[in-house]
């Protein structure tokens, strides 16, 4: 809970409304017994750091995490592609993998 904590007053420090837009995320809203878990962070993340970083991206983020919230459109739409994904390389969906080979995870601009 502590870490929770900071974590949301340092988002709000860093961006005040944008920080605020974050609070529901800082409290349950994504679901981490999801089966699709790993998909659906890997792709926020991915997506967030291809905005490459500071308050544009940061500003950004609320609606990337809506792709984790069950039952919002854009939750559908993302397990709607896995499943399409995942039917095209026949396979399942737990063996996907987020292609983020464009990503220079080496000299990151947060």
């Amino acid at each position: 809970m502590q870490f929770e904590y900071w974590l949301e007053k340092s988002a709000i420090a860093y961006d005040e409304k944008s920080g605020m837009n974050l609070e529901p995320f800082f409290n349950g809203a994504i679901n981490g017994g999801n089966e699709y878990i790993y998909q659906l962070l890997m792709s926020i993340d991915t997506d967030y750091l291809r905005l490459n970083g500071g308050k544009r991206a940061f500003r950004k983020l609320p609606e990337l995490l809506k792709r984790g919230v069950t039952f919002t459109a854009e939750y559908q739409d993302y397990e709607k592609f896995l499943k399409s994904e995942a039917k095209r390389l026949n396979c399942e969906i737990s063996q996907l993998e987020i292609n983020d080979k464009d990503i220079d995870y080496k000299n990151l601009k947060w």
